[in-house]
C-alpha cells in the first residue's frame, strides 16, 4: 500500500517521472517542504524553473553547464580534508564536515567563475583561448549561467 504525500508525489522513486513536464522550480520547493515562498522570490524561482529546464533538455548542454563551472579548479578546494588530518582526529564526524566544507567551496567558487565569465563575456569572446570558455563561446547562455550562479550561491 503506497501512501500519498500532500504534494502528490506517491514516493521518493516517483519524483522523477515526467519531471521535465512539470515545474522545476516548483518541484524543488515542494521537496524542501517550502511550498509557499515570499512574493520576492519569484523572480529567482523564474530563473531557476528556466535554467534547470534548459540544462534538462539536453546531456550536451549539462555537459557545458558543467564545463562553465570549472571543476578542473575544485582540487584546489581539497585542501579543507587536511583539517582533520592535522588536527589528528579522523573520524566519521569530521570527515563529512570536511566533505560538506568541500561541496560548499566548490559551489561558491564556481559561482564567482560563473560571475567571472557574464562580467568578461565580450573581452573573452576577443581573448584567443577565453574565446572557447562556454558562455564566450556562445555554449551556455548569459540566462542560464545566471541562473546557475543564483543556484550555487544561494
Amino acid at each position: 500500500m503506497r501512501v500519498v504525500d500532500p504534494h502528490g508525489f506517491n514516493s521518493a522513486l516517483d519524483v522523477d517521472v515526467g519531471w521535465v513536464e512539470r515545474s522545476a522550480t516548483q518541484l524543488i520547493i515542494r521537496m524542501l517542504g517550502y511550498a509557499k515562498l515570499h512574493p520576492t522570490y519569484n523572480f529567482f524561482a523564474s530563473v531557476v524553473e528556466k535554467s534547470l529546464t534548459a540544462i534538462a533538455t539536453s546531456s550536451k548542454k549539462s555537459a557545458y553547464c558543467l564545463a562553465a563551472m570549472r571543476p578542473r579548479q575544485w582540487t584546489k578546494n581539497l585542501v579543507v580534508f587536511a583539517a582533520p588530518l592535522f588536527a589528528f582526529s579522523i573520524n566519521l564526524q569530521s570527515l563529512l564536515g570536511s566533505l560538506l566544507a568541500f561541496i560548499l567551496f566548490c559551489s561558491a567558487s564556481s559561482g564567482f567563475y560563473l560571475i567571472n565569465d557574464i562580467a568578461d563575456v565580450e573581452s573573452d569572446r576577443q581573448h584567443p583561448v577565453k574565446c572557447k570558455r562556454p558562455i564566450a563561446a556562445g555554449l551556455v547562455s548569459i540566462r542560464v549561467a545566471t541562473g546557475m550562479t543564483l543556484v550555487l550561491l544561494d
